[in-house]
């Protein structure tokens, strides 16, 4: 008989890290603005999100990203093709699969299973991650463990946050069980945040939980002998990145489990209060004070997995419990929903996850300067004289801001146009998008080429779509949903990839301020658009001769669009 491979020894071998990135959420979250391209392809400072999700992936030796997606594929297949990461000189590969027949994530992950492409452990993370971190410390520990615990298949990478943080989902209310020594995670209990829940439903299991003993002499740990736990954690504090170091059972385990729909409420919660799965889940959480290894541990796993190996052997297992954890601070979130987005916009624009930051384009084009008060434009921006830019603020290429015009807290897209006498406000205008004279846009989001005319209020919370025309002289009520063809109704599920299973509605009514740009962002619960609109006002049907009736009497004389109607109403 052979004998065992010790832990130094199978942390050495060197395998390929890659990466499966979920490019598609298979949820109708973000429209009508996704309705002619994937969201990942979508604008955060003017950046498609999936460069900052590819660029944190090769900043953490990811030698391959399998990109997944179904809505719109041949769009993020074409981009991909004419990106930087088709050039030779990139050191990360990025393919593309398309999941036509899939319906939600797990779906989408059982294609990857079946392709055989994963045969080691992977990063499996959103198209829509922005982080500064360097991952590899934390693949090396997510080794490590592995070679302690063998039931292990997953480390979840959690962050810490206080329940007012502008990141903080509020959307629903998750509490994680966790075991503090090792960081093993017992249960996860989400629920939604309205109505509001009086309790919490905690398994047994994990309160009387006996957590398998390690043994000193070799560091294994070993299940048929178990000791209780002395304590567990509660913890209500935590968000979820949506990253997630994986080995491969975790594909095998939801080609085996077709009920499995979405990762968190379906896959994590019932692998962990399984009778029948012995499978383990760890969590990192971002937080920097407690550690099991040194500082020269963490400093080898810092420069390569294979590095870590001689410190781990040195390692005390009998006092760390033996579990290895990598002490890391860092920046890293997942936009999943609008809140999330104008959240992490602001985190950019602050400097709160640098290098990652609109004077450091991550894309080729025009660099932009940064200037007093966080805001930052390119050399072809034109100013009036009396035009009034104030604080956090991103100007794009060629973008026109005229006399007498404001424009705060907010980002502006590639030839974007404000006219006087307008006010923009914590909005974002994407690329080729107009304010006509006299007309304030709050807190929304303009999708390419929308045109809004004289005298428009748009108020707060509204997604306009591309090509949308809105105006003269009209008033849209808040939280409308507004595209430019007529919505059919979805089939799609209102679960997404990490369980936002309504739209939150972002408010920012906080604003930054160079001393406290980690202020309390209010998302308002008052009217939480429903999960899909199937259905739209009389009005807006086409005609029977195939003419296209516009919502005229909503959107103005010269409007051009069709209003979504929620579901409840």
């Amino acid at each position: 008989m052979a004998p065992k491979k010790s832990i130094a020894t199978k942390i050495s071998e060197k395998k390929e890290l890659k990466a499966v990135v979920l490019a598609d959420s298979f949820d109708d979250l973000f429209q009508p603005l996704a309705l002619n391209k994937p969201r990942c392809l979508l604008p955060l400072c003017n950046v498609p999100m999936i460069e900052y999700t590819l660029e944190f992936l090769a900043a953490s030796g990811v030698s391959e990203a399998i990109l997944i997606c179904k809505s719109h594929s041949e769009k993020l297949q074409a981009y991909i093709r004419q990106s930087k990461w088709k050039r030779s000189s990139t050191p990360m590969k990025v393919n593309t699969t398309a999941a036509q027949s899939a319906t939600s994530v797990c779906d989408a992950l059982r294609k990857i299973d079946e392709s055989s492409v994963i045969t080691s452990d992977f990063i499996l993370c959103t198209g829509l991650v922005v982080s500064n971190m360097n991952l590899t410390e934390l693949v090396a520990a997510h080794v490590a463990n592995k070679s302690r615990d063998r039931n292990q298949i997953m480390t979840m990478l959690l962050r810490e946050a206080a329940s007012t943080h502008r990141l903080f989902d509020k959307s629903d209310e998750s509490v994680y069980i966790i075991e503090p020594s090792t960081s093993r995670l017992l249960a996860v209990n989400t629920s939604p945040s309205l109505p509001r829940a009086h309790d919490v439903d905690i398994p047994t299991n994990a309160i009387i939980y006996k957590m398998p003993k390690v043994e000193p002499r070799t560091g294994f740990i070993d299940t048929n002998e178990s000791v209780y736990s002395p304590e567990v954690e509660l913890r209500a504090d935590l968000i979820d990145t949506h990253v997630s170091i994986c080995s491969p059972e975790v594909l095998s385990l939801l080609t085996e489990n077709f009920d499995y729909q979405v990762m968190r409420r379906d896959f994590v919660h019932r692998t962990l209060v399984s009778d029948l799965l012995s499978s383990t889940i760890y969590a990192h959480i971002l937080t920097g004070s407690s550690s099991v290894l040194s500082e020269a541990v963490s400093a080898a796993a810092a420069t390569s997995p294979e590095a870590l190996a001689p410190a781990l052997g040195a390692l005390d297992l009998s006092a760390g419990g033996g579990i290895t954890s990598v002490s890391h601070s860092g920046y890293a979130a997942g936009v999943a929903d609008t809140a999330a987005y104008d959240a992490i916009s602001r985190d950019l624009i602050g400097r709160w996850a640098y290098p990652l930051c609109p004077d450091s384009n991550p894309i080729d084009g025009p660099p932009y300067s940064y200037h007093r008060g966080a805001v930052y434009k390119t050399p072809s921006v034109f100013l009036g004289r009396e035009s009034r830019v104030d604080h956090h603020v991103i100007l794009g290429p060629n973008s026109h801001v005229a006399d007498h015009a404001r424009v705060f807290d907010s980002v502006l897209g590639s030839g974007c146009r404000v006219s006087g006498q307008s006010v923009v406000h914590g909005s974002y205008l994407f690329d080729g998008a107009s304010v006509g004279r006299g007309s304030a846009v709050e807190k929304s989001i303009l999708g390419e080429r929308v045109t809004i005319l004289e005298n428009v209020v748009i108020e707060r919370g509204c997604l306009i779509g591309d090509d949308v025309v809105i105006g003269p002289n009209v008033r849209i009520a808040a939280f409308s949903r507004i595209s430019r063809r007529a919505p059919q109704s979805s089939q799609a599920p209102a679960n997404n990839d990490f369980d936002s299973y309504s739209e939150a509605s972002y408010d920012s009514d906080v604003e930054d301020s160079d001393e406290s740009d980690d202020a309390n962002i209010a998302r308002d619960k008052d009217h939480q658009v429903a999960s899909h609109a199937s259905t739209i006002g009389q009005s807006s049907q086409p005609s029977s001769a195939g003419i296209e009736v516009f919502d005229t009497q909503t959107l103005g004389a010269s409007g051009v669009g069709y209003v979504w109607v929620d579901d409840a109403e």
